[in-house]
């Protein structure tokens, strides 16, 4: 019966007479799915480095990354995609003294995606070459309002750019 959508309606109809009120359900989508940067966020919650909690409060569009985050965000795709990424994230940190309250620019975002892909390559020429490879798109860079201070949402999107384009995944 649960596979017949006719079986179902007569099952509701007849219930509905006997006064019972039964309706049918449509959820309503999540704010989260309205977001420009929601394809990343899919691509983060698959790779486990993004996750909702209670009321999805994780999944909040403007909530600031910083430059530790990115590095042990980065630490889990290398994990899942040894093929790839060869390189050592936490490189990329290395000088800053309190990388955990470092607030993430696009520079060193760009910075940190090329250490993990075993680049050689400095901090003010990463975020030109990940471009120039395709390995950060422009629609991406495109996104992002203020490049001196990215969110979560905006690094999902820049780490699904370069998963997608480096090992070749559609997420």
């Amino acid at each position: 019966m649960a596979e017949s959508k006719p079986l179902i309606a007569e099952l509701q109809q007849r219930l509905n007479k006997q006064g019972m009120d039964l309706q049918p359900y449509t959820a309503e989508p999540q704010p989260f799915t309205a977001y420009p940067t929601y394809a990343g966020l899919k691509a983060a919650v698959y790779m486990g480095i993004a996750y909702g909690s209670y009321g999805n409060a994780a999944f909040e569009e403007d909530k600031p990354s910083n430059a530790k985050r990115l590095v042990n965000q980065m630490g889990s795709v290398k994990r899942m995609y040894k093929d790839y990424f060869k390189g050592d994230p936490s490189a990329a940190i290395a000088g800053l003294e309190t990388p955990e309250k470092t607030v993430l620019t696009l520079s060193q975002a760009s910075y940190t995606i090329a250490q993990t892909l075993g680049m050689d390559i400095s901090l003010d020429k990463a975020q030109t070459e990940l471009e120039s490879r395709g390995i950060l798109s422009k629609a991406t860079v495109g996104l992002i309002t203020n490049k001196d201070q990215l969110t979560d949402q905006q690094v999902y999107m820049i780490i699904k750019d370069a998963l997608e384009s480096v090992a070749g995944l559609r997420l």
